[in-house]
């Protein structure tokens, strides 16, 4: 077996463990064709240490979290504003305001002020905005893990959330450099596979030409038509706030294919009840079907709680919301049970972004019909009106 990983499609993530763990920064990343983050060891400066090795979640797979009972519930958070912010039920802000007012801090997923999706850290409330919200691209950690190791040995607590597969590799990393996880706690996203960044580059530029102005903000996911009828709206520099064009919503529609995604997200071993962090958030799709009772369609968060230590933190976080504890088989989601598969070719797709360009792939992969689109804005109109849930079944 060699002493130092030997990345390609099939055995990386992305996370950059192996890159923040390396003592002669003998390896840095580079993005591929696709536009995913890659390993690149330099063989001169290499020492042999095994380190990157260690620190790789997908070569050192272990079986997850196991001797904790997992717990299943639907969470409202009670207040409104961050319930309106949030892309589901406002979990994640809950947990994080816990860690903040303990002097901790927040890592998680921001867009830019240049549209790229990076991972940031936070120490104060008021910031703590740029973390909400879902983002349908994979994050940039860069040197998050290695920031991590360093609050943690000053004593500072750290909340991480990320996509189950970055939480593993902070979770190796650390281990690697045989270091405390006291004071960490780490929240996973039921992810449903990451889209290339590359891919997203060429949307902003896509948009920017189409409106004529640069792109300033974009929410993937907006509750102006309630939380069950998400709505993407851009916002650009002239001003003008666009949402629920064929255009707007064209990147979602390639995610949504299941065409755009990192090639280890089709052979995802993290979809399954047995999680590697100490809480997992998503969306509670599929909770009308048991507790219709709780669901107002303003946002509801799955929370499942996997270790000791989240059930701690969990139960000091219970006053500030509406909780209501729930069966595993009610919490049923893809992202717990199966990898995406994709509904179109995407070998052709990839191919024909290559050989045609973006704008091609888009305008085959990504407009949707006129119908779909009425269809929205049907929907929206009943919700501002308060007339949707009357009509829900005819729609």
């Amino acid at each position: 077996m060699s002493k130092h990983i030997q990345p390609n499609e099939n055995n990386c993530c992305g996370c950059r463990s192996c890159e923040n763990v390396c003592p002669k920064g003998a390896i840095n990343v580079l993005p591929d064709k696709k536009g995913f983050l890659y390993p690149n060891i330099d063989k001169d400066s290499c020492i042999d240490c095994g380190l990157c090795v260690k620190a790789c979640p997908i070569i050192k797979k272990e079986e997850a979290h196991s001797e904790f009972q997992q717990k299943v519930y639907a969470v409202i958070n009670g207040d409104k504003e961050v319930l309106k912010k949030s892309a589901s039920g406002g979990a994640f802000s809950l947990l994080a305001d816990e860690v903040l007012k303990n002097n901790g801090i927040v890592y998680g997923c921001t867009l830019t002020d240049d549209m790229q999706v990076v991972h940031i850290d936070v120490d104060n409330e008021e910031d703590l905005q740029k973390l909400r919200g879902s983002k349908y691209v994979q994050s940039d950690l860069k040197e998050t893990y290695k920031e991590i190791g360093q609050h943690l040995k000053d004593g500072r607590p750290v909340l991480f959330t990320g996509t189950p597969c970055q939480v593993d590799g902070l979770n190796f990393y650390l281990k690697a450099k045989n270091q405390s996880t006291e004071g960490l706690l780490t929240v996973d996203l039921l992810c449903h596979g990451v889209p290339s960044p590359k891919l997203w580059a060429d949307f902003v530029n896509y948009l920017e030409k189409t409106y004529k102005s640069k792109l300033t903000d974009f929410k993937f996911r907006t509750k102006i038509a309630g939380w069950e009828n998400s709505i993407e709206t851009a916002t650009f520099e002239n001003g003008k706030t666009i949402k629920n064009t064929n255009q707007v919503r064209s990147f979602l529609a390639l995610f949504y294919q299941n065409v755009s995604l990192r090639p280890m997200c089709y052979s995802c071993r993290y979809n399954s009840y047995k999680r590697v962090s100490d809480i997992t958030i998503g969306d509670y799709w599929g909770i009308d079907k048991s507790h219709p009772e709780i669901n107002d369609n303003k946002g509801l968060s799955v929370v499942l709680v996997n270790t000791g230590k989240g059930n701690w933190i969990f139960e000091k976080v219970l006053t500030n919301a509406k909780v209501l504890e729930t069966k595993k088989e009610d919490a049923i989601q893809q992202a717990l049970e199966r990898n995406p598969t994709a509904k179109r070719d995407v070998d052709k797709f990839w191919q024909e972004y290559h050989e045609k360009g973006f704008d091609f792939i888009i305008q085959k992969y990504g407009i949707r019909s006129k119908a779909s689109l009425i269809k929205v804005k049907i929907i929206t109109l009943l919700y501002k009106v308060r007339l949707l849930k009357f009509f829900k079944k005819f729609i």
